[in-house]
């Protein structure tokens, strides 16, 4: 009983009298989320340019954020990304070609998303997790080594 008096009070506060009026409430509120949402996409269309990438990294401090962004470039073919809708450079989930890397491998930075969290967004494309490989090298002959 209490609750029912409590939803019919607040709405009365609301200026809701009748069902028609909660309805239209709930239209008016949608619209203007509506808006809302419209006003922030132009927002960030405003924000994303090709001539400028910005990676922005959730949960890092300025330091990693310095190292993600020299580090992880999605067009890299030494790179494996999972992307946010196909939007990365090289199509949907990219996976690394290390057939170039004739020596071997290594992982030289690793981004794993926890809970499907965005680890970084480059140029508008969102990136859940990501992996940069770096081909071994040969080492130089050093006479005076033992071995």
């Amino acid at each position: 009983m209490f609750g029912i008096v409590s939803a019919a009070l607040f709405l009365s506060i609301c200026g809701v009298t009748s069902l028609h009026d909660l309805n239209r409430s709930k239209e008016d509120m949608l619209v203007g989320m509506l808006d809302e949402v419209k006003e922030m996409e132009m927002m960030l269309n405003k924000l994303q340019t090709d001539d400028v990438e910005e990676v922005l990294n959730v949960g890092m401090d300025d330091e990693e954020d310095e190292e993600v962004n020299s580090m992880f470039d999605p067009k890299s073919s030494l790179v494996t990304y999972h992307d946010h809708k196909s939007c990365g450079p090289r199509g949907d989930d990219a996976q690394a070609d290390l057939s170039q890397c004739a020596l071997g491998y290594d992982i030289a930075k690793e981004g794993k998303s926890v809970d499907w969290k965005v680890l970084a967004t480059i140029n508008g494309c969102e990136y859940f997790s990501y992996t940069v490989y770096e081909c071994k090298k040969q080492r130089a002959f050093d006479p005076t080594s033992s071995l």
